[in-house]
This record gives C-alpha cells, structure tokens and sequence, in this order.
C-alpha cells in the first residue's frame, strides 16, 4: 500500500529532527549571505559543495532525495506532491545551502533528461548527477544570443557517429566547478531558426572546450564564458532526436523557472526583519509596511509552489513555474526597497557587516534577465497559457 503524502510528511519530519537542527526564526545567522549571485573563495565554494552533497547523500541513503526519479536510477518513484512535502519540512531546519551548479544538475538537467534522453545516456549520467557526484551546467546563451536564444549561432555538424561543435557560450554559471555542460547548437542552418537546434551533453575536459571567468561587479566569477572549437563528441551523448532542441530547452527553462520557490539566494523576509530589529527600525510605520509586503510576497511564492505540487505530477511544470519566476524577482525588489530604506547611506558607506546588502542590491536586476526576462514570462504566460494574441512577428 502507497504511503499517503500526509504520512510521509510525518515520516519526513521525524528524520529531519534525528539528523537536523530546528531552525529558531527569532534568530538569523549575522553571516549568511544575501547577495543574488555567488561571490566567495574558490576554497569556501569548494567546501560549500562538498557539504552540501554529503547532506544530498544522506537524504537519498535515507529514502528523501530523488523523490519523484524512477526507482533504477536511484530515486524513489513519487509524485512531485512528496517532494514539496518534503521541502516544506525541510526548510523549517538549519540545513546546507545549495550551491547554484548543484540546483541546475539535480532541478534543471537531470529532470530534462529522465523526460528526453535515451535509455543508455539516462543510464550513464542520470543516477551519478542525482547522487551529485557529477556537477552539470547549462551551455545555452551566446554573446549574440540571449532572450532570443533561438538565434544562436554555435555549429554542431554530424560525421557518421560523432559530432564537431564549434562556438562560443556566455554567462555559463557554474561551468568552472562542472564535470558536464547541457548544451543547445544549431545542427541544420537550413530551416527556420527554432527547429535546427539540437541538445547535447559535453564532458567539459573534452579537447577544444575552454573556460574563461567573468568577474562580476561585486567581485565574484561565478559566471564563465565558454569557447568552443572542434569539440569532437559521439552521438550517443545526443539528447533526444535531432532539431528537438528548442522543444526540449524549453522544457528545461520551465523546470529552472519552476525552482524559484526553494532558492535561497537574494535575501529573506526574515533576514529583513532581523535587520531592522537589530537597528531599532522595527516600529517605524514605513519599515513595517515594507515587511508586511515582504512576509505577503513571502507567502504567495510558498503558495504557488505548493499549487505546482498538486496541479503536477509528473512532466514540465506549467504556467506556475513563470509565475514563480515573476514572484521573485519582484520579491527581490521588495527586498532592495526596504533594505535601502532601513540602511540609508549606511548600505554602501558602512564598512561593517551592513555593507553585505549592497551585493544583494547590485546583483537583483540581473536576476530580472537571468532564465528568461520577466518580459519574456508575461509573453509566455498570456500567448500560451491565457490565449491573447501573439507578438507581431518582424
């Protein structure tokens, strides 16, 4: 008899509690990070990493990880519903965070694979990517090709079983910590740009791949560009049939949209709170109207998730994943407005701990481009989920 998601929630619970320390919400960590995107020491990230897939690990040896993958690549065969169960529990205990390159291999690439790749590749990389052993990231936008991702014009041409790929990639997150690259090419220059594309799996130490950093304003790389030339790659790592890939990609951006709910970059409406407890701002009218904001947004995201949860069971997300993706990045908004209301000047002239907030300010609009624009979200949203009328065609 299938265990009920209420049963399981209790069962999920009870492990949380013998392997988890309650979160105390009256109390946020001083030194937790708020800013949007990555910028630590190589050494620290590398050390992030590693705790976070040893807390993976001991999840999936114990029943909770790979809740909704197929039994034969190490996952437990449940619905999406057990999976937000158990994030709902999970995120009321003091757990790792997960670093970004994680969350794209285990909620982005692996998801896009069990749904399109073939026996033998989902028999290769699907269980080591579960278990995070292999690190993957998404070799999609180019330097000419960014919302519109269909013009890219990287070349992947076919000689009998093998593949030569020529190009060049950019804002690779992750691409320096990464064992593998999903990457979208163009394999026939010949009919209409959405249907001559074709997704690939690359192993990053193929000869002709080479990575270069970005730093950032706020001083981090955690973003690559990404050169390739003569990447030979056989067939086999082919993901799905040939000119599907912007079927599949988008298929993929849903499931990367769909994650907004349990990412935990960019700050918190608890960390707000704290701050202006911390500074005495707790009573003043206006910093208690930006938090009623923030704990209102706060709760609309869970909801959402929680909805996806039961409308899906299986599949790309729908229209709540763009909704997600909307919610948060005005959540991050929210987030800006009151932390430059609390802090005033002290958020960039303070060289004390305040001073943290500034990478969250600098790097929230990025987040507004960052897997898709949010005019791009409203776009999908009203064309393919409401019905309106497609943007004029130029």
């Amino acid at each position: 008899m299938t265990e009920s998601v209420d049963e399981f929630r209790l069962r999920a619970r009870t492990w949380l509690e013998q392997n988890a320390t309650l979160q105390n919400l009256d109390e946020v960590e001083e030194d937790l990070d708020v800013a949007v995107y990555l910028n630590v020491d190589p050494q620290v990230e590398s050390e992030n990493i590693a705790t976070a897939v040893e807390w993976h690990q001991k999840k999936l040896a114990s029943g909770f990880g790979a809740l909704n993958y197929a039994i034969e690549h190490g996952g437990q065969g449940l619905t999406t519903a057990y999976v937000q169960a158990f994030r709902d529990e999970e995120e009321k205990f003091e757990t790792p965070d997960l670093h970004e390159a994680f969350i794209v291999t285990t909620g982005m690439v692996a998801p896009t694979l069990r749904d399109f790749a073939s026996t033998e590749l989902c028999d290769q990389l699907l269980q080591t990517m579960l278990s995070g052993t292999d690190i993957c990231c998404q070799m999609l936008s180019e330097p000419n090709a960014g919302s519109d991702l269909a013009s890219l014009a990287t070349r992947a041409v076919r000689h009998d079983d093998e593949w030569v790929i020529d190009g060049q990639k950019v804002w690779t997150s992750g691409g320096h910590v990464s064992k593998w690259g999903f990457l979208l090419a163009r394999s026939n220059p010949d009919v209409p740009k959405h249907r001559g594309l074709t997704a690939f799996m690359i192993p990053l130490d193929t000869p002709g791949v080479e990575l270069r950093p970005i730093t950032q304003m706020t001083g981090g790389t955690a973003f690559n560009e990404t050169f390739l030339t003569e990447v030979h790659i056989p067939d086999s790592l082919r993901v799905g049939d040939e000119g599907e890939g912007w079927r599949i990609i988008m298929s993929m951006l849903s499931y990367e949209r769909s994650g907004t709910e349990n990412w935990t970059a960019g700050g918190s409406y608890a960390q707000v709170r704290a701050l202006a407890a911390e500074l005495g701002g707790s009573d003043d009218p206006i910093v208690r109207q930006h938090l009623a904001g923030l704990y209102i947004g706060d709760r609309l995201i869970q909801w959402n998730a929680q909805m996806a949860a039961a409308n899906h069971d299986g599949g790309p997300p729908g229209a709540d994943a763009n909704l997600g993706k909307l919610m948060y990045g005005r959540q991050m908004d929210r987030v800006t407005g009151a932390v430059s209301h609390i802090l005033g000047a002290r958020l960039t002239a303070d060289a004390d701990e305040n001073y943290r907030w500034a990478s969250h300010v600098v790097g929230t609009p990025g987040y507004h481009i960052a897997g898709g624009t949010d005019q791009i979200q409203l776009n999908i949203l009203g064309e393919r989920f409401l019905g309106l009328p497609t943007e004029p065609k130029h």
